[in-house]
């Protein structure tokens, strides 16, 4: 491959979206693996799947103020490895 070659390569990957948006994901996916077992599954299902605090507590049998207590930990968390 050829210096001209690569650089169109390049060029594609930094103009596709899509190229971002799957290294994105493997590194939020990255971070989250960090996280104790409650912490990773309030953050999935708050942010990923969309479930509201009150929809994550019923799931889990906790209040939504203790939902919500928890994501805040697990924020506070995933600040600290970035």
């Amino acid at each position: 491959m050829n210096l001209k070659e690569s650089l169109e390569l390049n060029l594609a990957m930094i103009l596709d979206e899509s190229y971002y948006e799957h290294e994105s994901k493997i590194f939020v996916e990255d971070l989250i693996s960090y996280l104790p077992s409650l912490q990773r599954r309030v953050i999935k299902e708050k942010f990923l799947y969309g479930y509201s605090y009150k929809e994550i507590g019923d799931r889990l049998n906790i209040s939504r103020q203790v939902v919500n207590g928890i994501k805040n930990r697990a924020l506070n968390n995933l600040r600290k490895l970035i």
